[in-house]
């Protein structure tokens, strides 16, 4: 059982700033939840799934750096993408078609 892979895949903010995403079962279906869950405010969402993504210190790191709304969402999709093994550039593709659809 070679396939069985514990390392866990980073999301790099800064040259020196580096955090673990969070890519387990709990952590999949949390943040599934979170962007599926239309009562949640998206200011709300980025903030939730970026703590359950990189943690509450990723979170904290985030919040210091006065980001602006779009750079907000693309750490939400780079997190999206880390978790569920895909490039960013197909996460981001994926969610503006759905957009289109809604």
């Amino acid at each position: 059982m070679n396939r069985l892979n514990k390392a866990k895949p980073k999301l790099k903010l800064a040259e020196d700033v580096e955090f673990t995403v969070n890519n387990s079962m709990a952590g999949a279906i949390a943040l599934k939840a979170i962007s599926e869950d239309d009562s949640i405010d998206d200011l709300k969402k980025f903030e939730q799934l970026i703590a359950i993504g990189i943690g509450t210190e990723g979170l904290e790191y985030v919040k210091q750096q006065d980001y602006s709304i779009m750079e907000w969402g693309t750490i939400s999709n780079a997190i999206m993408a880390a978790i569920s093994e895909e490039e960013l550039e197909d996460i981001e593709k994926r969610l503006g078609e759905d957009s289109k659809n809604e």
